[in-house]
């Protein structure tokens, strides 16, 4: 079942928002979307990786390396096709994200795949709140009027991902900390955070003491698996100091 907020339909869980919830119920869990405990040690956030759908030697390293889900990017449709050579016999939980409009018999084609999720825009059509499956992530703006944040949570999405602006591509300050609490605390539904390429390791760490459920990190080549191995040691840390 759907946990969200104002759900207007019933289907399966998104297995990424499963993942999710069981690291905010885990002791120490900050993330928003869900109710957190206290204490202990455990990875703070779920980290999801995203690549090119046919890169096949960075999404490798990035299931090795211990990511809890991938985002494969697609150029279109057509790319769907080729999927099942890509997901087959990998058991981590896979979205895609397309650069263009997305339709039910895209979304139909997606689910019998066993994809997972498909992130829509702002300016995805209203129909597409009429699939069944897969779930939908709604990327929103990290400069979202705080007046309209609130009506997300009238939308059938299962999570949300924050576009960090330009001015925090490189790092992440306290005025960006501000928003990015208030923004959670309007969005009742799980937040991922789709980190600037130049986010540090610290920051990276801060933002999901700070209520991120999930950081989506953008993976370019096989010398970012270094970088991601970075991130994922950074928020394995204990959330009160080791």
């Amino acid at each position: 079942m759907s946990i969200n907020v104002g759900g207007l339909t019933v289907r399966k869980q998104c297995r990424l928002v499963e993942i999710m919830r069981s690291i905010a119920w885990a002791p120490g869990g900050t993330g928003f979307g869900f109710r957190p405990n206290a204490g202990g040690r455990h990875r703070q956030a779920a980290v999801v990786a995203t690549c090119a759908f046919d890169d096949a030697e960075v999404l490798a390293a990035a299931i090795d390396a211990g990511v809890d889900a991938v985002e494969l990017r697609l150029r279109g449709a057509k790319d769907l096709s080729h999927l099942d050579a890509v997901l087959s016999g990998r058991d981590v939980p896979f979205g895609v994200v397309f650069p263009g409009p997305v339709d039910a018999e895209v979304a139909s084609q997606a689910a019998s795949l066993g994809v997972d999720w498909i992130r829509v825009s702002l300016d995805a059509r209203i129909s597409t709140l009429e699939w069944r499956r897969p779930a939908r992530l709604l990327t929103l703006p990290f400069e979202l009027s705080l007046d309209l944040a609130p009506g997300v949570n009238g939308l059938d999405v299962d999570a949300v991902v924050v576009e960090q602006g330009p001015g925090t591509a490189a790092e992440f300050n306290y005025a960006d900390a501000l928003r990015w609490r208030a923004l959670g605390e309007a969005v009742k539904k799980p937040m991922v955070m789709h980190a600037g390429p130049g986010l540090p390791p610290e920051s990276a760490s801060a933002c999901a003491k700070l209520g991120a459920d999930a950081l989506l990190l953008d993976l370019e080549s096989a010398r970012s698996i270094e970088q991601l191995k970075v991130y994922l040691r950074a928020i394995e840390k204990d959330p009160a100091g080791d």
